[in-house]
């Protein structure tokens, strides 16, 4: 539920800074020429693709690990969207002094591309620490049989000598971690 309710959270605030965007972009009297129009469009883009990322960065489940490992996919999903939306309010600006479209096409390119390699980073290192949080959590798990197995043993040891020296000896290794 919770997890449901951070989604439609998250949802309803981009489609509010979609709102604004709109209003803003269509009330304040911009030239419609070639920098308006491609400037709207990579702003959108960037708001369809900041609410695709962050709704699927927090997907696989809902625990606070999860939520940590996504922050970063969040994080750069947040910036892109920022910087692309000043990007695109100075391009409209621009259109005032009648600057080509194309200048302005080339550097939303260019911040779109940033913001995608950033991207595939954040998920490479996201998907990186799990893989050797996995398996950090087996070597754990086999220390944690192997110990109960010496405790086991001592158990059973046949003279009280052999029995101390497995006792001593595992409760020097629980104290190693």
């Amino acid at each position: 539920m919770q997890l449901i309710r951070s989604r439609a959270m998250f949802l309803l605030t981009v489609l509010i800074l979609m709102a604004v965007y709109n209003v803003v972009a269509f009330v304040i009297p911009f030239p419609r020429a070639g920098g308006f129009w491609s400037g709207y469009a990579f702003a959108m883009l960037a708001i369809a693709l900041a609410a695709t990322v962050g709704f699927f960065a927090f997907q696989r489940d809902t625990s606070l690990k999860s939520k940590v490992f996504g922050a970063p996919l969040a994080s750069v999903a947040w910036r892109f969207l920022f910087v692309q939306l000043a990007a695109s309010f100075a391009q409209k600006a621009l259109d005032f002094a009648e600057v080509p479209f194309h200048y302005g096409l080339a550097a939303n390119a260019i911040i779109l591309g940033i913001f995608l390699v950033g991207l595939i980073s954040a998920n490479a290192v996201r998907e990186e620490i799990e893989g050797q949080d996995a398996a950090v959590g087996e070597k754990v798990f086999f220390i944690k049989s192997m110990q109960a197995a010496v405790e086991s043993l001592a158990s059973k040891a046949p003279d009280e000598p052999a029995r101390k020296a497995l006792t001593e000896r595992n409760r020097q290794c629980r104290l190693l971690k």
